[in-house]
């Protein structure tokens, strides 16, 4: 018992009490009179290692209602700090082993400034949070992969920590994390050098093997990912696969918003099966990332493809920035139901939009286009002759060729409906002539050219379609400021099929500008067959409509019908020369009492038998 003499105030006379560590003590208190004041019982000694004992018996109380009581180590260690375990972050110094015991031991980690160097993979369990105040960790990335790992895990925050590889690896993939089987996974405010951001994918790297039904006792993918705030300068392509900086594989639920990536092999990538239709890319097979969104991000001076991927399912993509891919801006390669909303693309080497392989129920909307490099603002591919991509609609977009030609097309394979309505066209061509294309329309769209084609060009082509084949080319404006070579044309159909007819509606357009306003051509070889066209209400500017082919058997109706120049019908006067059928009409320009109100065709002929009708009394 140590007696404590207090002065006349009550306040502690003088000195200090110095209690050795693993000693309990007893504490008298008296005033200066002798009379005592109260007690103190087991009093541990807190110098030296008495200090953990002491924060053991300390109890920690949390303010609120239903708050849990505990002590004051135990509420120390929910929060420690990498360098509480030895770890230095001079840069120089292997920190792996102090910073995997503070993983180990917490459920948050900080990284105070530093640089912190690492020379193997740091492995995470469930349930951590890391946290770094511009702190940097380094590796050396072609001994080892992936910086953070992490498999069948849970509930992982990741803030605020650069990622830096002191060389750049380019043959094979390398992360800063690297997850596999997580879920509930947040990144943000994380940067890389020399490396790429984030990998998630599922336990299993076989399509077959992978298990995307949540409800299965089997189920092995990556869900409920969120990478935001991010900045990633990647190490270049990646032979002979190039990885995104942000890769999204086998991942349910991902969000990726407000990111940069920069010369990554890819940009930002998802994978739901490899899109080949001689490899996973069937229509029957299920899509095995799906539920994603790609928000508000800036890809740029990318190796591959910008922001895309393959047999993904409610994929959306909006308000980002695609500039400069040595592949595709934006690009669906084998998805369904995704849409790509208000992003700028410009120069992509193979398309700035664009869909490959089997897709259905795509939709591009007001997004912008510019292509300086003559590669296609759109463009859909297909590897075999069939009409498994089902679905595309093209609506308010704009697509710009900046000095040179650009195109939307169809190359090396059709889709059964392609719908381009109300989109502005600058010196882009649209070309939807290839084998079995099934529905088109074309609708409401402004075409306008101001350089010369190099040679003889459609400018709106569509043709060459599938069985009961319907195309639909209505209300647009298509007007050239400049002069073409001659045998170009506003607007080119051509029918081929061999087995049913193919109904093509040319109305209401204005054309203005070239050569040939509307010229249409029928390459098939069935007699029984035809090309049934209407044209009709088309404003010309030439005008000149060319009617060609039908050399090979089969024969085209066509209903050629007030169609107007200059304010009056066109041809306003009987036609000697050109095919026509019967039943067209043509009307006079300035039909006068006691004459008539125009010819009708009663023989199809070249150009067939004419009478006047309509004698004006």
């Amino acid at each position: 018992t140590h007696p404590i003499v207090l002065d006349s105030a009550g306040r502690v006379a003088t000195g200090e009490i110095w209690l050795t560590a693993g000693i309990s003590y007893k504490f008298s208190l008296y005033t200066s009179n002798d009379v005592l004041i109260a007690t103190w019982d087991n009093i541990a000694g807190i110098n030296g290692t008495g200090i953990t004992s002491n924060a053991v018996t300390v109890e920690y109380d949390p303010a609120g209602t239903g708050a849990v009581t505990t002590n004051v180590q135990a509420k120390l260690r929910q929060t420690v700090s990498v360098q509480d375990f030895g770890a230095t972050g001079d840069g120089i110094t292997d920190d792996t082993v102090a910073i995997q015991a503070a993983i180990n031991a917490s459920a948050q980690v900080n990284f105070p400034s530093g640089t912190y160097l690492i020379t193997s993979a740091l492995v995470l369990p469930s349930n951590v949070t890391l946290i770094g105040a511009n702190a940097t960790i380094k590796w050396n990335a072609a001994s080892f992969a992936y910086a953070i790992t992490g498999i069948a895990i849970n509930d992982i925050v990741i803030q605020g920590l650069i990622f830096n590889s002191t060389t750049s690896v380019t043959t094979n993939p390398t992360h800063g994390i690297f997850l596999q089987n997580a879920s509930r996974v947040k990144v943000s405010q994380c940067k890389t050098s020399n490396v790429n951001l984030i990998y998630t994918l599922s336990s299993q790297t076989l399509y077959a093997n992978v298990v995307s039904d949540e409800t299965s006792a089997s189920f092995n993918c990556s869900r409920d990912v969120l990478v935001e705030h991010c900045s990633i300068i990647g190490p270049g392509t990646i032979n002979p696969f190039p990885f995104g900086g942000i890769f999204m594989q086998y991942t349910l639920r991902f969000a990726v918003t407000n990111c940069s990536v920069q010369n990554s092999g890819h940009g930002i990538h998802w994978w739901g099966g490899d899109a080949n239709t001689g490899v996973d890319g069937a229509l029957a097979n299920p899509r095995k990332c799906f539920n994603g969104s790609i928000t508000n991000c800036v890809v740029q001076n990318i190796h591959g493809g910008g922001i895309w991927g393959s047999m993904g399912q409610w994929i959306t993509v909006s308000g980002n920035t695609v500039n400069t891919c040595q592949d595709v801006g934006i690009d669906f390669e084998g998805c369904f139901d995704c849409t790509a909303t208000g992003n700028t693309v410009t120069a992509c080497a193979n398309g700035g939009l664009t869909n490959f392989f089997y897709t259905q129920n795509l939709v591009f909307s007001g997004n912008t286009v510019s292509q300086s490099n003559g590669a296609p603002a759109y463009r859909c591919y297909n590897d075999t002759q069939t009409t498994n991509n089902k679905s595309v609609l093209l609506t308010g977009n704009t697509f710009r060729g900046v000095g040179v030609f650009t195109s939307a097309d169809f190359i090396n394979g059709p889709i059964e409906n392609a719908s381009f309505i109300g989109n502005n066209f600058y010196n882009c061509t649209l070309a939807c002539a290839f084998n079995n294309m099934k529905i088109i329309n074309v609708v409401s769209n402004t075409f306008v050219y101001d350089i010369v084609a190099s040679g003889i060009t459609a400018f709106v082509s569509v043709g060459n379609a599938s069985t009961d084949a319907n195309i639909s080319i209505k209300n647009n404006q298509i007007i050239s400021l400049v002069t073409h070579p001659a045998g170009s044309a506003g607007i080119f159909v051509s029918v081929s099929d061999f087995n049913t007819n193919t109904t093509v509606n040319i109305t209401s357009n204005t054309i203005s500008g070239f050569p040939l306003d509307i010229s249409i051509d029928n390459i098939g070889t069935n007699a029984g067959t035809f090309g049934l066209f209407t044209i009709q209400n088309n404003i010309l500017g030439a005008p000149a409509f060319l009617r060609s082919g039908e050399t090979s058997g089969s024969t085209s109706i066509v209903s050629f019908e007030n169609n107007m120049y200059q304010g009056s019908p066109w041809p306003n006067v009987t036609p000697t020369t050109g095919k026509w059928n019967i039943n067209n009409k043509v009307y006079f320009s300035a039909p006068t009492s006691g004459g008539y109100i125009g010819a009708v065709c009663t023989a199809t002929g070249t150009p067939g038998t004419w009478k006047t009708f309509g004698l004006i009394s």
